[in-house]
């Protein structure tokens, strides 16, 4: 028996059974057939294909937004640090205004400033002029200012020249670690008589101190204005420790003042 290139026998009466004919060519086509994909096969791989696509973009979007969320993270920590920072020097300042004659000396604040920096080795970031003017022994400043580790500082700085404004002696600095309600300190120059400078809230009309030695002439008050006052003492050791600050409607308030210059000065 031999068969066509059409699958046909040469010859259909060369002694098989038509059925058995059939049948044959019925396996036949049945091995044929079954090389052919299962239902569903090609669907179902193509799916699980995209399935592992989507993972891995799932995956690198997932790797992209935990990057981004802690780079925006540090950054918000960052942010929120200096946030609160401010807020912190924010509560430290008082709210009243400059005061003095000489509050609009931009230049010699800035000498100031140097000055500051100078003397203590910190760079230091002016927050608030307090008091700016002249005394009997020459011209000082009060100033708030941030210094390089952020932290709020009281600096006061004097100069012997009273003709020109120009405070560049560094005769107080300490650290502002609560709310400033006063700030103080003593102008002492060799073979001048000290003077105390203080600056408060505006409604304290008085101060007043009792620790002093009765060989002074000064009496034991005075009267502030706009909350600023400038006494002259006849020697430091008459400069009282402490003065106390009163005013109409206005608590007591009493503030430790320094005895000499050198005693607050801290590089």
């Amino acid at each position: 028996m031999s068969i066509r290139a059409g699958g046909e026998f040469n010859n259909p009466d060369d002694g098989l059974d038509r059925r058995a004919v059939m049948l044959l060519r019925e396996t036949m086509s049945d091995y044929a057939t079954d090389v052919v994909m299962p239902v569903g096969f090609t669907s179902s791989a193509r799916a699980r294909a995209r399935r592992i696509v989507v993972r891995r973009r799932v995956a690198a979007l997932c790797a992209a937004v935990v990057s981004v969320t802690a780079v925006g993270a540090g950054a918000a920590s960052l942010a929120a640090h200096h946030d609160r920072h401010g807020v912190v020097v924010a509560s430290l300042l008082p709210d009243w205004p400059p005061r003095g004659t000489d509050t609009n000396e931009a230049s010699g604040i800035d000498a100031a400033m140097l000055a500051w920096d100078a003397a203590t080795g910190q760079h230091h970031s002016l927050q608030k002029v307090l008091y700016a003017g002249r005394d009997s022994v020459g011209s000082a400043v009060l100033l708030l200012a941030t210094d390089g580790a952020g932290k709020l500082r009281l600096g006061g700085l004097v100069g012997s020249d009273s003709a020109n404004w120009h405070p560049t002696t560094l005769a107080l600095d300490q650290p502002v670690t609560a709310r400033v309600v006063a700030a103080a300190m003593v102008h002492n120059e060799v073979g001048r008589n000290p003077v105390l400078i203080v600056a408060t809230d505006p409604r304290y009309t008085k101060m007043s101190w009792t620790n002093m030695p009765q060989i002074d002439t000064r009496p034991p008050n005075d009267s502030l204005v706009g909350g600023i006052d400038i006494v002259n003492f006849f020697d430091p050791a008459y400069v009282p420790s402490t003065v106390t600050f009163t005013g109409p409607g206005m608590p007591d308030l009493k503030v430790a003042v320094p005895k000499a210059a050198s005693d607050q000065v801290r590089p």
